[in-house]
């Protein structure tokens, strides 16, 4: 998300979302912003600049206010300021880019969307786990990917970024083969919503596989 920003209309509601980032401080702030779908376009404009302003203002205190721009795809300035348009019609059109601090994210409109995912604490081999309490957005499950992948590098250093990933598996349900023993889990979904691919979001498991219990009683039934 960190490269574009958002605009997700819901009901009566836009909220535009996006990352600024300050390379000289290192720093970064996201912002959130929910208004009315029928709001004007200057009143948008000047919440969107108050707010910038405050962050920036707060990087570098003797800085010049920040350029807000929302560009066409050919280039042209979509003004908002003054701008009576409702909001829903403006930040809705397709081709946008919104620049500030000479920094561009294209605007990406209603993508599927990865809102909560986690792992159960306990994962046991041969025994299925699945994502724990998930949580989609204009995405469908049964579109979703879901793939998991088992650390191969020391357990106790595993992360997102670093660690030596490999794929040991595809689908919501995951039966954990033998070879997952003593590994830290990723599972990555990728939202969907029938051919529109979203953001994916990985989730590590906090503990490492394990055996888990000598005696199934479900097992036995069947």
């Amino acid at each position: 998300m960190e490269n574009y920003a958002l605009v997700i209309h819901l009901n009566d509601k836009v909220i535009f979302e996006f990352v600024l980032k300050n390379a000289n401080w290192n720093k970064e702030k996201k912002f959130k912003l929910q208004r009315n779908a029928t709001e004007t376009g200057d009143k948008f404009w000047q919440r969107l600049n108050k707010n910038v302003s405050q962050v920036c203002s707060k990087w570098e205190p003797n800085s010049t206010l920040p350029e807000i721009r929302f560009l066409t795809s050919e280039g042209e300035t979509l003004t908002f300021k003054d701008n009576e348009e409702p909001l829903h019609l403006l930040l809705l059109k397709k081709g946008l880019t919104f620049k500030v601090c000479d920094q561009y994210f294209p605007i990406v409109i209603n993508p599927p969307m990865v809102e909560n995912i986690h792992m159960r604490n306990n994962i046991w081999i041969n025994y299925v786990t699945f994502p724990y309490k998930l949580k989609l957005t204009l995405a469908n499950e049964d579109d979703s990917l879901f793939e998991w992948f088992k650390c191969c590098g020391d357990s106790s250093a595993c992360d997102k970024q670093h660690s030596n990933w490999i794929k040991v598996g595809e689908g919501f349900l995951f039966y954990p083969p033998k070879e997952c023993f003593g590994h830290h889990l990723k599972l990555k979904c990728i939202p969907k919503r029938r051919n529109i691919i979203g953001f994916e979001k990985s989730v590590i498991s906090s503990n490492p596989v394990s055996k888990g219990p000598n005696y199934c009683s479900f097992e036995k039934r069947h």
